[in-house]
């Protein structure tokens, strides 16, 4: 498959965690475009991951969560970012997500699978984990000023169901988590 070539690249926008930048793509054809892009700012974050978590009783804990591009709340994973002046490792990333978004502390942890956040738009990719046997350690979420977040438990074998209940009912659903289960069920296979 023929492909664009990358001529350069610039930054136009810069915020506290991402970067707006433009591209410039030479075209097997000959003609010039460009391109733009947002990514992370590396010098404050190293990664972004996303946690299924799976409780001793075989239960799913998801979140809802007020996403303000949106401008609606949606189903969705604990996610959030590695960064650089606060996490060691993407893992250090997700214990701290887990149990700032659910109050549940991750006992076992396995990375699933790395996924494209959306890949028209930016180069971010999400890293993907279960944690297993998680135990619920309070019942007060530990939230940023920014987050609006309800905790959801679902029995794992009633989440194909919420989730048709929730698109059938007009709801945003994320990808990533439909993402995470799939491969974490092709695991337990």
């Amino acid at each position: 498959m023929k492909t664009p070539t990358m001529i350069s690249g610039r930054t136009i926008g810069k915020g506290k965690f991402l970067e707006l930048s433009e591209l410039t793509l030479a075209h097997p054809n000959g003609d010039i475009s460009t391109y733009e892009t947002i990514s992370r700012n590396k010098k404050k974050v190293f990664g972004i991951v996303s946690v299924l978590p799976i409780t001793v009783d075989n239960e799913i804990i998801l979140i809802r969560q007020y996403r303000a591009p949106l401008d609606r709340i949606v189903l969705e994973l604990p996610a959030g970012c590695a960064e650089i002046w606060k996490h060691n490792t993407l893992e250090d990333a997700v214990h701290e997500e887990l149990l700032e978004e659910t109050w549940y502390k991750a006992w076992e942890l396995y990375p699933i699978a790395e996924f494209s956040s959306s890949s028209g738009m930016t180069n971010e990719a999400v890293h993907g984990y279960v944690v297993i046997n998680c135990t619920k350690v309070s019942d007060i979420l530990d939230l940023d000023e920014s987050e609006y977040i309800e905790r959801i438990v679902v029995p794992f074998s009633d989440f194909d169901k919420l989730i048709a209940s929730e698109i059938r009912r007009g709801n945003i659903i994320e990808p990533k988590m439909l993402a995470i289960m799939y491969a974490w069920k092709q695991e337990m296979v």
